[in-house]
């Protein structure tokens, strides 16, 4: 096993340099940056991660296991973090993994900078972050990062990534349109497609897919908003109500919409249904997620599913073996979403889901 006198042996300076740069003391003791440098990189060498876990359990405030931060975006469902966990402690529990012990940094869109000295202050043994936005993806691919890191959606040629291939995803919304013989579809967005780098593929992989196949497509862009008072699904629920209602305004209809949140899905379903709208006869639905209200919405709700258990545990999997060794190239994983046929779209004869 790698010691600290190890470290301190390959990076020529003294034990004690060691532990305090790896302890985030380096500044207070005036260490110079090019010292730093020597000895991270001499740790990541020989595999070496500060034992941040055995240090707590020495004041009886932890356990001995790898701590991992998994920053957590409060844009996403809370649903994603439930399975994300449960899917973990399932593979510790089969002795698939080893056991890590996960701490919840909280964090806003857009936002990534300000959590800064948590990504970079060596704390943890690896680092988990789902940022959704591309100036979050551009921040933490420009930071030189001294633990393990694992990015959930996003691109990184310096980072280990797992993601869902969401320009499929687009595509086959349209695909399946186009196989039952639609000529004039849309897509519904509820969060700003030009920012929001998973919405904009998606986006992308429809619009091109729709051109390809000799569709016709509009973009509607559904305003974000909290409503005060009122929970997160249901603000969701009741931005899906207002968008059926400027959507019925429209003169011609579309003849199939892919609408990219399953909880703005069943909102707008149940507004248009009302207004007498049959769907899916006069109008075919494709939703993007895996909420259990698709199955009991009536008509069910037609997806394609957002994979959030098999994402979690090719998460957990990798972040295992990069704790283990840290100087391993980063693995990039690309998860093809399924699609569930259900009441809203049936499946078109002929379709294959390739």
């Amino acid at each position: 096993m790698v010691s600290i006198s190890d470290v301190a042996e390959k990076a020529n300076v003294s034990v004690s340099t060691v532990s305090l740069v790896l302890n985030g003391k380096a500044e207070d003791m005036r260490i110079s940056q090019e010292t730093c440098d020597r000895v991270w990189r001499a740790s990541l060498e020989l595999g070496y991660i500060p034992n941040l876990a055995a240090k707590k359990l020495s004041t009886g405030k932890g356990s001995r296991l790898p701590e991992v931060a998994f920053f957590w975006n409060l844009v996403h469902s809370s649903s994603f973090m439930i399975t994300f966990f449960s899917e973990a402690q399932d593979l510790f529990d089969e002795g698939k993994t080893r056991e890590m012990r996960f701490v919840i940094e909280p964090f806003r869109e857009g936002q990534l900078s300000c959590v800064e000295d948590l990504l970079t202050g060596g704390q943890y043994h690896g680092i988990v972050v789902p940022p959704v936005c591309e100036e979050d993806i551009e921040y933490i691919n420009s930071l030189e990062l001294r633990s393990p890191t694992l990015l959930l959606f996003g691109e990184s040629d310096k980072h280990s990534t797992v993601a869902v291939d969401n320009i499929r995803a687009g595509r086959k919304a349209a695909e399946i349109f186009a196989a039952s013989g639609k000529k004039k579809v849309a897509i519904i967005n509820h969060r700003n497609s030009e920012k929001e780098i998973n919405v904009k593929c998606r986006t992308v992989g429809f619009m091109e897919a729709c051109a390809e196949l000799g569709m016709s497509a509009e973009i509607f862009e559904v305003l974000q908003k909290q409503i005060r008072g009122v929970s997160s699904i249901k603000t969701i629920i009741l931005l899906g109500e207002a968008a059926a209602e400027d959507f019925l305004r429209r003169r011609r209809l579309p003849e199939a919409v892919f609408i990219q949140n399953d909880i703005l899905a069943a909102g707008f379903m149940n507004a248009i249904i009302e207004a007498g709208v049959r769907v899916p006869e006069d109008l075919e639905i494709i939703t993007f997620g895996d909420d259990i209200l698709l199955e009991t919405c009536r008509p069910t709700l037609t997806s394609i599913q957002f994979p959030t258990a098999r994402i979690a545990r090719e998460a957990i999997m990798i972040l295992s073996d990069i704790l283990v060794n840290p100087l391993a190239p980063p693995v990039k994983k690309l998860i093809e979403p399924p699609v569930v046929f259900r009441d809203s779209c049936p499946k078109p004869g002929g379709y294959e889901d390739n």
